[in-house]
């Protein structure tokens, strides 16, 4: 019984062990891979995605923006051609008679 018990101590110890090395490697593995990984997207010309993600909602932004500005142009526009085919004003002007 006591061998049995020597034995399954030691295969615990064992296991143990072979836990805590897995684990120190995986923390040694995550901290040399994530330089790598970014060097590996710069060489390749990727970015990351939350800076695409900003990216495209200012490009969203600015598309909106460019709609809006067309859209007050355009009513300027109307507004600029309608001034030009007033007809001229018949109020007479002080000291003015009519003929």
């Amino acid at each position: 019984m006591a061998t049995s018990r020597r034995i399954a101590s030691d295969l615990f110890r064992l296991t143990r062990g072979a836990a805590r090395t897995c684990r120190r490697l995986g923390r040694e593995a995550a901290c040399r891979g994530l330089p790598a990984r970014d060097r590996l997207l710069d060489r390749l010309g990727l970015v990351p995605r939350e800076e695409f993600d900003a990216v495209r909602e200012l490009a969203e932004n600015a598309r909106l923006e460019s709609e809006r500005l067309a859209e007050r142009i355009a009513g300027l526009e109307a507004g600029g051609r309608k001034r030009t085919t007033r007809r001229r004003s018949t109020t007479r002007k002080a000291g003015e008679s009519s003929s």
